[in-house]
């Protein structure tokens, strides 16, 4: 500002949006196994899909997610791209040893955006005892069939 005339004014808009988890998650599972397709979305704050983060590498809008251990500090080398404001995780490994398996999921260029995942890992013979399968079903995924097995502990 110079006496009564502004010179420069710089005025940002920073947009308020919440990574989410749509899958839901068990409560506890074995310890090695995998989470099978995982759906995360970024969600606006009016609770709508932000369908604008969209992964395009033409135009170079980088819109991927990653995946950090929190028990390895390492992040993943493998990016999941975001479609229209969704990103699927195939599959995600948890680890062999029983425990609290933790991690941070993250927008790659907004870090900001980010979320915390958290499951309870047990060794197979601990679950034996208490797991009771409730049903078993068929799920159709593209190309490839797969037997579901719907467990609860008890």
């Amino acid at each position: 500002m110079s006496g009564n005339e502004v010179i420069f004014r710089k005025e940002s808009q920073i947009e308020e949006r919440e990574l989410r988890l749509l899958t839901e998650l068990p409560d506890c599972c074995a310890a090695g196994t995998n989470l099978m397709n995982l759906i995360f979305q970024v969600m606006e704050l009016d609770g709508s899909l932000d369908t604008s983060i969209h992964h395009d590498e033409k135009p170079g809008c980088f819109h991927t997610m990653s995946i950090e251990s929190d028990s390895s500090s390492i992040e993943s080398a493998i990016r999941y791209a975001f479609v229209h404001g969704s990103c699927k995780v195939s599959s995600l490994s948890l680890p062999e040893n029983e425990g609290v398996f933790s991690c941070r999921v993250f927008h790659s260029r907004y870090p900001e955006l980010q979320m915390s995942v958290k499951i309870q890992g047990f060794l197979q013979s601990q679950i034996h005892g208490r797991l009771h399968v409730h049903s078993l079903e068929y799920w159709p995924l593209g190309h490839h069939h797969h037997w579901l097995s719907v467990a609860k502990l008890a």
